[in-house]
């Protein structure tokens, strides 16, 4: 999805008239072939069949979508169901609970995912496929790369270049043409048999080395990353500490005075934030809430680091650590980050580090955010009373 706030100047100069987004909810809409849309249009809908023309991007969220129209732009679905029978200038991206069925023409890539995914013959994908699914089948022509994972794989149609396959069961059926190398991963042996024409190799891979796993890392390279980090995490929560002093305080005494409290509120924020998040991106309504409270998530992880190392390094080495002069913190939040980091890169207790900081220091940020500005105040001390005076002369 593109970051469009940039445009916003732009969007605004544009006449009234002809807005360049547009936003639609109903629950059931038809587009018919003598239709065009001229405007970008995100549409939540029961219900969408579109045989029209759409010469801007496409945002689809509906139960069950029919597409046979012409798309001049990005297409993006989301549905129960998906029927594609028309022509896409360039990107088709679906993601279907049930079932995704592509019977048109993709000029550029296709990103499919759902229960099952078929590929029928009479597709046509130009520049390649990416497929994901309990069950896939591919009869169309893929002229470019094929990537597809799931349970079950059937591949009887056309591909122009390489096909990277992970199944359990992988299945090539007679006329099957694979111009590249086929490299697969299953539990059983994939034979070519007679019909299937494969002008590469035929090439296994164990599960362990499925292209895209994570190196082993050796304990001298997992300090060096930690360090990486900790030199990352420091130059960042230098300014955060030195431009937002009152907030670090409130925070730090917090962690000290409470630090049950902020556990908990840690927990039940670490598990509600990006639920709430992915739930209100759901919709295109719910999107820019849904967008915020992600990047908000993402913020009080990052910080929670942060705001721990404070108080960690206090109880160490002094008996009250510095929480009225939050300026003065700066030595104890490079000693704490270290501590922290140094802990992350120990083999068996990393992890857990990681996680006990994350929950105290979001659980501290959120309370401190949710109180406000209680106990910011600070009253000035009261001026001694004025002297009575004097009484012929005489002061009591």
């Amino acid at each position: 999805m593109k970051f469009r706030l940039l445009l916003l100047p732009l969007f605004c100069a544009l006449p009234l008239t002809a807005p360049a987004l547009e936003g639609r909810k109903a629950e059931a809409v038809e587009v018919t072939a003598n239709q065009t849309l001229t405007n970008e249009l995100w549409l939540a809908a029961d219900s969408i069949k579109f045989r029209g023309t759409a010469e801007r991007a496409l945002f689809l969220q509906t139960m069950n979508a029919e597409l046979g129209g012409q798309f001049h732009r990005d297409v993006w679905a989301l549905a129960d169901t998906i029927k594609f029978s028309g022509q896409a200038d360039q990107a088709l991206r679906v993601a279907a609970r049930r079932s995704a069925e592509i019977a048109g023409h993709v000029a550029g890539g296709l990103m499919a995912m759902g229960e099952t995914v078929h590929i029928q013959k009479a597709a046509y994908l130009g520049e390649g496929a990416v497929l994901f699914g309990q069950e896939i089948i591919c009869e169309g022509v893929v002229s470019n790369r094929l990537i597809a994972l799931g349970n079950k794989i059937t591949l009887t149609g056309y591909v122009g270049g390489p096909a990277r396959l992970i199944a359990d069961e992988i299945t090539l059926m007679p006329g099957a043409v694979i111009a590249g190398d086929v490299v697969y991963t299953s539990d059983k042996e994939l034979f070519a048999g007679e019909g299937v024409t494969i002008n590469g190799k035929l090439i296994r891979q164990t599960k362990t080395h499925l292209g895209f796993s994570l190196p082993t890392l050796t304990p001298l390279q997992v300090v060096l990353i930690q360090f990486g980090l900790f030199l990352a995490a420091l130059f960042v929560g230098l300014p955060f500490v030195a431009l937002f002093p009152l907030f670090t305080t409130r925070t730090v005494a917090l962690l000290r005075t409470q630090p049950n409290k902020c556990l908990l509120t840690g927990g039940i924020a670490l598990a509600l934030l990006p639920m709430l998040g992915v739930i209100s991106a759901v919709t295109w309504v719910g999107l820019p809430l849904g967008a915020l409270l992600l990047g908000a998530f993402a913020m009080l992880l990052y910080l929670s680091k942060i705001i721990v190392a404070i108080p960690l390094a206090g109880r160490l080495f002094v008996r009250r650590g510095p929480t009225a002069r939050p300026l003065s913190a700066l030595p104890f939040l490079t000693v704490g980050l270290f501590l922290l980091y140094l802990g992350a890169a120990l083999p068996i207790v990393g992890f857990a580090v990681q996680l006990v900081s994350v929950l105290y220091g979001m659980g501290a940020m959120v309370l401190a955010l949710l109180s406000g500005e209680k106990g910011l105040r600070v009253s000035a001390p009261a001026s001694p009373a004025p002297e009575p005076p004097p009484l012929n002369g005489f002061r009591p």
